[in-house]
């Protein structure tokens, strides 16, 4: 089976598994129909990127993509509202932790009736189909080396300030989801060559994610006002993300420091500069 169908029948795949996702919202908003939500979408815009761009610049995919962007950006603040929630459930007994969570519960209410019925605009979109003959082999495998190299140009960049400042929040969440672009990339159409890199990947995205749920949960403890009644939970939050820290740099390999200059280690190059096959 050539490439160009496996890639047609894979993206077919991913819509309808992203209305299955929609529906399933419409029905049960909850913070797991939320994530897998978004999750569809990512994967959905990471095969759309392979695509040759007249294909994208068609009218019926700019339409789909932009109602996918829609959605996407109507359930963040709800996915960061579900974390704040997972982690200072078990401290609502204080007074402050239980007025604080009650406001966030009312405003996800009301942000949620946004995103459904951005889903449901979404549902009604006849969605884009791809013809194998026009998803060339190379087209393929340059998204995917592209992938690949933004991500490692990302890591050379970030990780060094990463290293130096723990803190810094955006680097992190940019590193994280350069790494969810490139493991849904290299998913997509898989081989054996790849499997290695696309472990690496979700690996760090997860670790990446872990440590943002945390800043994400300190920071509205912060804006809250709510330290003096949370000082048991910060310090825990506190120690995982150091452990989380220190496992992703233990997983992004050994980093040489030298008067602040950090150069990535051969073993993590070779993992991460891995040659793409065209083979069918």
């Amino acid at each position: 089976m050539k490439r160009s169908e496996s890639f047609s029948k894979n993206f077919a795949k991913l819509i309808r598994n992203l209305d299955s996702n929609l529906e399933i919202l419409l029905q049960k908003p909850n913070s797991k129909s939320i994530h897998d939500v978004r999750t569809s979408i990512r994967r959905v815009e990471a095969a759309s990127d392979l695509l040759p761009k007249k294909t994208r610049s068609k009218h019926r995919f700019r339409r789909y993509n932009s109602a996918c962007k829609r959605v996407f950006k109507s359930t963040t603040p709800i996915r960061d509202i579900d974390v704040v929630i997972s982690k200072l459930g078990d401290y609502e007994s204080k007074e402050n932790v239980s007025s604080a969570l009650s406001k966030l519960r009312s405003d996800r209410d009301q942000m949620i009736s946004s995103t459904l019925q951005n889903a449901k605009l979404l549902l009604k979109i006849k969605t884009p189909r791809t013809r194998g003959n026009k998803v060339s082999e190379s087209r393929v495998g340059k998204g995917k080396r592209k992938a690949l190299e933004k991500v490692q140009m990302e890591l050379d960049e970030v990780v060094p300030v990463i290293l130096t400042d723990f803190r810094k929040m955006r680097e992190l969440h940019d590193l994280r989801k350069d790494c969810k672009i490139a493991r849904y990339t290299l998913e997509i159409l898989p081989v054996k060559e790849e499997r290695g890199v696309a472990k690496l990947m979700q690996e760090w995205q997860r670790i990446l994610g872990n440590i943002r749920d945390i800043d994400i949960s300190e920071h509205f403890v912060e804006e809250s006002e709510l330290g003096d009644d949370l000082t048991e939970l910060l310090k825990n939050l506190n120690l995982e993300r150091a452990q989380l820290l220190e496992t992703f740099t233990r997983s992004a390999g050994t980093y040489t420091i030298r008067s602040l200059n950090f150069a990535p280690a051969a073993n993590l190059r070779s993992k991460l500069d891995l040659k793409m096959t065209n083979e069918v």
